[in-house]
Formats: C-alpha cells, sequence, structure tokens
C-alpha cells in the first residue's frame, strides 16, 4: 500500500481558522496600540515643554535649548514605538510560523500513525519535512 497524506477540507479549515484567528488578534488587539506612534511622540515632547514651562519661574530658561530638548525626546519616543511596532509585528509571524509548523507536525504524525508507521520525531521539523520529500517523490 502506499502512502499518502491527505488534509481534508474540514481538517484544512479547522487549521487555517486557527491561524486566521492568531491574525486577527493582532490586528484587533495588538497593531491598535503602535497606530498613533507619531501623535503619541508629539504628546511626550509637549508634555515634556509644558512641566520645564511651569518651571520656568524658577529660574530664567534658554527656551531654544529647552525646546531642542523635547524634540530630541520626542524623535526618541517615535523611535521606540516604531521599532517596538516592528519587533512585535515580527514576534507574530513568528507566531504564526511557529503554529504551521505545529500543525504539520501532528498532521503528518497521524497520519503516519493511521498507516502503521511510527513516528520517532516529536516536534522536529526535519523529520516532517523528509516525509513530505518522501511523499512527493514517490
Amino acid at each position: 500500500m502506499q502512502t499518502q497524506l491527505y488534509l481534508w477540507d474540514r481538517l484544512r479549515k479547522s487549521k487555517k481558522e486557527e491561524l486566521q484567528y492568531i491574525r486577527n488578534v493582532y490586528f484587533e488587539r495588538i497593531s491598535p496600540a503602535f497606530e498613533n506612534a507619531e501623535k503619541e511622540a508629539e504628546e511626550y515632547a509637549q508634555q515634556i515643554w509644558d512641566n520645564a514651562m511651569c518651571n520656568a519661574e524658577d529660574y530664567e530658561p534658554d527656551f531654544s535649548s529647552i525646546a531642542e530638548a523635547c524634540q530630541e525626546a520626542g524623535i526618541k519616543k517615535y523611535e521606540i514605538l516604531s521599532l517596538m511596532r516592528y519587533r512585535n509585528l515580527s514576534m507574530w509571524i513568528s507566531c504564526l510560523c511557529q503554529v504551521w509548523e505545529q500543525q504539520l507536525v501532528i498532521f503528518v504524525r497521524k497520519e503516519m500513525e493511521r498507516d502503521g508507521y511510527t513516528f520517532t520525531g516529536g516536534t522536529d521539523f526535519n523529520e516532517v519535512k523528509e516525509c513530505l520529500e518522501y511523499t512527493i517523490t514517490t
């Protein structure tokens, strides 16, 4: 009997739904936290400016230096938020890849066991790749 891997329709839909759920959580909950990075940085710079002006009565401030420091602080805040957005997106993409690999491992293991083979890979994706390559070439 020739071994074959068959991903039936309902199982395929189930696996896609799991990945889509993770994607939706990112776009509905995580991504919005970083949507207003520019506005947040501007507000941060303004807050620093306001605090400096409240304390300006105690000394004779150099307004241009204060304005420059506030602007630099706002830019730094924006850079940090932008980098956080990039890193967060990278983590979620990595999460999706990991879930997809786990789905493949589980699927291949169950199919092999159904055909009477022993799956020794645990969660080793290399054995799954070998199995898929073998299935394609035979």
